[in-house]
């Protein structure tokens, strides 16, 4: 059964067509607000590691660039352990060790030389 259209129905609602293209390009463009966000945040934390900062306090210095070596080691040493005892390593292990590889072979020298 086919309706025939109404003299009433035939245009739509400017309200409605504006909603819709709205959540169009809300949807086209979440990938670049997500990132700009990131950015963002990114920024802010690096904005705070700089204002907190103190060049005479050895000891919070030393403790703050330790963590990233410890974890580090930490996980290489999971790593190797694991397969020299034979445990089997889950995605998530090798999720873990790429991204430690990753940070320190991958792009974290590119950051580091644009700086």
């Amino acid at each position: 059964m086919v309706l025939a259209p109404h003299a009433d129905t035939d245009s739509l609602d400017e309200g409605v067509v504006g909603k819709v293209l709205g959540a169009v390009e809300a949807y086209a463009t979440r990938d670049e607000r997500l990132q700009a966000m990131l950015a963002a945040e990114i920024d802010k934390a690096r904005q705070h590691d700089v204002t907190t900062f103190d060049k005479n306090d050895l000891f919070s210095n030393r403790l703050r660039s330790s963590v990233r070596p410890l974890i580090t080691f930490a996980a290489m040493a999971w790593y190797i352990y694991a397969r020299l005892t034979g445990i089997p390593l889950a995605g998530e292990d090798y999720a873990i060790i790429g991204g430690v590889m990753m940070f320190w072979f991958g792009f974290r020298p590119f950051e580091k030389r644009q700086v």
